[in-house]
């Protein structure tokens, strides 16, 4: 199991399902054969064994083992990752060319997350797989913080971003939220 996968689009369409998002959800604590998931989540086997299909091939899940109950083979079935990435989310691009400049910024800070998050690409036998990930991700953030290569970086993209604000100051995207509990501000005319 990994801990973060990028899927393509047929399989993040099957991850905006509910009940694909529950077998899912099911399958990275635990693996389970058909039947067993069948019961854990009260839905007919026949329609568990389809949505596996659908997964498997979708490579969202996967059979982690096979085993021998007498003269039959029983298949038991994990997730191939504890989170999923939509390819269309790497595939962003800003609209506003000033926004370009930090973008790129972003996406070599990005990249070097990536990076050291791939030493902990693999979840090793027997560790539970949420920890690893929580783990993994926490690890990887606090070596970016001590790279001053990635820390010089993040400063230059918070500056990149300042410029932009700056100019976008009347963009309705960048007012500041108003805290709950507190009235909005009340108009001048």
């Amino acid at each position: 199991m990994k801990t973060v996968m990028v899927v393509d689009d047929e399989a993040s369409e099957l991850l905006v399902d509910r009940l694909n998002q529950r077998i899912v959800r099911e399958l990275v604590f635990s693996e389970y054969s058909i039947a067993e998931l069948s019961r854990k989540l009260n839905i007919p086997p026949i329609k568990t064994w389809r949505r596996i299909q659908k997964l498997v091939e979708a490579k969202v899940v996967e059979v982690a083992r096979v085993d021998k109950v007498q003269n039959l083979q029983k298949k038991i079935y994990r997730a191939t990752a504890t989170n999923f990435l939509p390819r269309q989310f790497l595939d962003l691009r800003p609209h506003d060319e000033r926004l370009e400049k930090a973008f790129k910024t972003y996406l070599e800070i990005q990249g070097g997350i990536m990076n050291r998050m791939s030493a902990f690409s693999d979840i090793p036998e027997g560790v539970n797989p949420i920890d690893y990930a929580i783990y993994a991700a926490a690890k990887s953030v606090c070596l970016l913080f001590v790279d001053p290569d990635l820390r010089n970086k993040a400063m230059t993209l918070e500056r990149e971003i300042s410029e932009f604000e700056q100019d976008q100051r009347s963009q309705p995207m960048l007012r500041k939220p108003v805290a709950k509990n507190q009235p909005p501000p009340r108009s001048r005319e």
